[in-house]
């Protein structure tokens, strides 16, 4: 569906929009986990940081998510990215 693709394809470029906005540690281990499929555990020994701390900032990137784009919205995109 035509509609469909359209709209998928401004929600993945206004998520692109808010993972740029992000401080540059956040979205590195951001893009590392979602788009690079590491482990946190991986992120945490490749960046030399506690696993405890890529679970915080993967928490706030989703937050970042979630308040730019609403969160049925964000639920949508989790599911579609897992």
């Amino acid at each position: 569906d035509i509609e469909a693709d359209v709209d998928a394809a401004g929600l993945e470029e206004r998520v692109s929009q808010v993972v740029e906005a992000m401080p540059e540690k956040r979205r590195e281990i951001y893009r590392m986990s979602r788009l690079e499929y590491f482990s946190n555990k991986e992120i945490a020994e490749k960046l030399g940081i506690s696993v405890r701390t890529v679970d915080k900032h993967l928490e706030l990137a989703l937050r970042d998510i979630k308040a730019n784009l609403g969160p049925f919205t964000c639920f949508l995109l989790l599911l579609l990215m897992r």
